[in-house]
């Protein structure tokens, strides 16, 4: 058991120190990180407090560093920010309570510098002097905005200007007009909207000076713009005094005071922060000699569990190839249940269907069941064949015998029909002499009438054997029909056959892959042998199925054309029926008329005529009858021809079925 539970536990000891040495590793580089990240700010922050200091002397005195002090006051504040609440996206945590504590003591002379800091940013636009020149320049920037507009408007409405004077004058016009409006409108009045003013005027009147020289000589284009070219020099001036009024250097002076009596307090607590951010590393849980310790562990850990598993590893390989011998030892039992296999194989495909596989075979019993399966039912399938065979052959006798009674019946319908013409041809004489043999008319027409008698039996004869040819032929197409469910299945029996062949194929292939792998020669011949039975086998099957299936395919046209044949016999015999019974209705009135005749001897002469009339109808109703009986017999004889063909076509199928022991 202990061998069993020893890769587990040397994997389990493996995990354990190689987590504690990279949890060690994980702890340390993020202390390493943090302590680099507080560092880097509290620099940050000592620097950016030191120039801010810097900064607000000289912005106390000149407005110009006022956006670069209060820039410096935001990245004070922002560095106070980052060293207290870390960075979360970095993986940094929020300052621990001795930087905390160090910030918080800060945090108290920084916020006076700063409300002196915010107070020197403001009093550039809140004192006296800036305020009263500022609205100077915001009256002298309407008197301006008016002259230039008038000017404009006189330039881009005459045609002389030249186009590069008005389109230059024209841009720089639109650039100076909307700084003005900022400025006289009073939304922006501070500093640096007259600052940007002032430049705008400054461009003007070099556009002027530059593009004067192409302007036309008329005074009144001329005036207008030179005013207001001095209007431009004007705001110049009285803009650049606001300007420099602007530092408010008196008003300021509390504040740099302030600033400069914070700056000890200031550098106190900066001292304070740098030693709590240097002394961060000496507190920390994990340092770099817990580190060391647990990668030497992990090492240490790592090579005995190695060699444990390299030990055992040894040890499992010799019970592998215990193993290997008790393999080999069973496929060679396992050979010899396939070449078993085989064997019986081999008398199937010589044609015995009655072999049975063996079962119960473990390597080979799925393989046989499968296999008496399906040749059981190929043996069932071939039975039922042969059945239908011997059935179509008693059918095929019969439609024979059929066949051969109705041309007796039609040679009897001849004489028949031969003796009515006859009759009738001796009832057209004796009509002749009705008016002078009348006592002979009488006689004669009883013997007429009794030859109406037998030619109306005769007749009746021929209806009866009509019905029974018309039911033969029913009989003929039924076992016609029949013969084509066995052909579909004889078709089904094929396709099994094709897929017993390829399973067949398969199983050879199978066989040569067993012969090659089996170490004992013999053993392995006689397994290739088998498996070139099972190939022959296969072809032998494939062949089988294409002459069956080219037998099918002959039996199937000569079904097919014997049903066409049928159907074309049963119109004619239907006609046939219905002249017969016409022949019979035309017997029976010349019957009639001879009764009459015997009874009526002085209504003779009167219906000689229409007796005449009648007879040479019973004429060509005989000769109908006649003729439809001639190709009644003809269809009988090709049907009788297509049944001998279809029996011919049975017995091949048959033949090569009797290759097969069922």
């Amino acid at each position: 058991m202990s061998k069993n539970l020893l890769i587990p536990t040397c994997v389990l000891t493996i995990l354990a120190t190689g987590g504690f040495a990279g949890y060690s590793a994980f702890e340390y580089n993020k202390g390493v990180e943090a302590d680099r990240y507080y560092a880097s700010v509290a620099t940050t922050l000592q620097n950016n407090v030191e120039r801010t200091i810097a900064v607000s002397m000289r912005a106390a005195r000149d407005t110009s560093y006022t956006g670069e002090l209060e820039q410096l006051a935001s990245a004070v504040n922002q560095a106070i920010n980052s060293l207290g609440s870390g960075n979360i996206s970095a993986g940094i945590p929020p300052a621990p309570e001795s930087i905390d504590s160090a910030l918080r003591s800060l945090m108290e002379p920084w916020a006076n510098v700063e409300v002196a800091v915010e107070s020197i940013a403001a009093s550039r636009e809140t004192n006296s002097t800036f305020s009263r020149q500022s609205a100077e320049a915001r009256s002298v920037a309407g008197q301006l905005q008016n002259e230039l507009k008038a000017a404009m408007t006189l330039i881009e409405g005459n045609g002389q200007v030249d186009e590069r004077a008005r389109k230059a004058l024209t841009e720089s016009w639109n650039d100076l007009r909307s700084n003005l409006e900022i400025v006289t409108t009073g939304s922006d009045s501070s500093a640096e909207a007259l600052r940007i003013a002032h430049d705008s005027a400054a461009e003007f009147i070099s556009v002027v000076a530059q593009y004067g020289n192409l302007m036309p000589r008329d005074p009144e284009l001329i005036n207008p713009l030179l005013a207001g070219y001095r209007t431009a020099q004007n705001f110049q001036r009285v803009a650049w005094r606001a300007l420099e009024s602007s530092s408010g250097q008196v008003d300021n002076a509390p504040h740099a005071q302030a600033i400069w009596a914070a700056r000890t307090n200031l550098n106190s607590a900066l001292t304070t922060l740098q030693h709590a951010v240097n002394s961060l590393p000496q507190t920390r849980p994990i340092n770099g000699l817990i580190l060391t310790g647990a990668i030497g562990i992990f090492l240490f850990t790592s090579l005995a569990s190695l060699l444990l598993i390299l030990r055992n590893t040894s040890a499992r390989m010799k019970q592998a190839e215990t193993m290997g011998t008790s393999i080999r030892s069973s496929q060679k039992e396992r050979s010899t249940e396939l070449a078993l296999l085989l064997e019986e194989m081999e008398r199937v495909a010589a044609g015995d269907l009655t072999q049975t596989i063996t079962t119960g075979k473990d390597s080979t019993d799925e393989i046989a069941s499968v296999l008496n399966d399906v040749f059981g039912f190929v043996r069932s399938l071939v039975q039922d064949v042969q059945q239908t065979i011997v059935n179509l052959s008693a059918a095929s006798e019969q439609t024979l015998t059929m066949a051969r009674n109705v041309n007796r019946n039609h040679n009897e319908q001849d004489r028949a029909i031969s003796h009515i013409t006859s009759l009738v041809q001796e009832l057209g004489s004796f009509t002749d002499q009705t008016d002078t043999l009348t006592n002979t008319t009488r006689e004669s027409s009883q013997q007429v009438t009794e030859q109406v008698k037998n030619g109306s039996k005769a007749v009746q004869e021929v209806h009866e054997g009509v019905m029974k040819l018309s039911q033969s032929n029913m009989n003929i197409m039924h076992h016609t029909k029949a013969m084509t469910e066995n052909i579909q299945n004889l078709e089904r029996l094929v396709d099994v056959v094709k897929k017993v062949a390829s399973q067949s194929t398969s199983l050879a292939f199978n066989a040569h892959l067993v012969a090659d792998a089996v170490d004992d020669d013999r053993l392995s011949k006689r397994i290739r042998v088998s498996a070139e039975a099972m190939t022959q086998l296969a072809t032998h099957a494939n062949e089988a199925s294409e002459q069956i299936t080219a037998a099918l395919s002959g039996i199937n046209s000569a079904a097919k054309d014997t049903q066409y044949v049928l159907d074309d016999s049963q119109k004619e015999i239907q006609e046939l029926k219905t002249r017969s019974d016409s022949a019979l209705s035309a017997l029976g009135a010349i019957s009639e008329q001879t009764n009459e005749l015997a009874d009526h001897i002085t209504s003779v002469m009167q219906q000689t005529s229409q007796l005449k009339r009648q007879s040479g109808q019973v004429s060509e109703t005989i000769e109908s009858i006649h003729h439809y009986a001639t190709e009644q017999s003809a269809a009988s004889e090709q049907t009788a021809s297509a049944i001998s063909n279809l029996n011919d076509q049975a017995q091949s199928v048959g033949q090569t079925l009797a290759n097969f022991k069922v």
